[in-house]
């Protein structure tokens, strides 16, 4: 892949009343970005919250990583 690498907790759901679960990223033919993510959820979710949280190196120097701010998401399911 020669894109970023994201760490496993890069990107989560929150179903409402249930702990953050991990969703996998996938990516598209560049393999730069991940163009949606999966995760399992019970047939009767809802509604949940995506949050997406990463670290960046900004430049071409070896500057040290910064976290970003996480960006959060609420939606219903079945999206339209």
């Amino acid at each position: 892949m020669l894109g970023p690498h994201f760490a496993a907790d890069a990107f989560t759901i929150t179903p409402a009343g249930v702990q953050p679960i991990n969703a996998t990223p996938i990516y598209n033919a560049l393999g730069m970005l991940p163009d949606r993510v999966l995760v399992p959820v019970s047939p009767a979710t809802t509604t949940a919250t995506l949050t997406c949280r990463w670290t960046a190196t900004l430049g071409l120097s070896n500057l040290p990583t910064r976290a970003s701010a996480p960006v959060t998401v609420q939606f219903s399911l079945p999206a339209n």
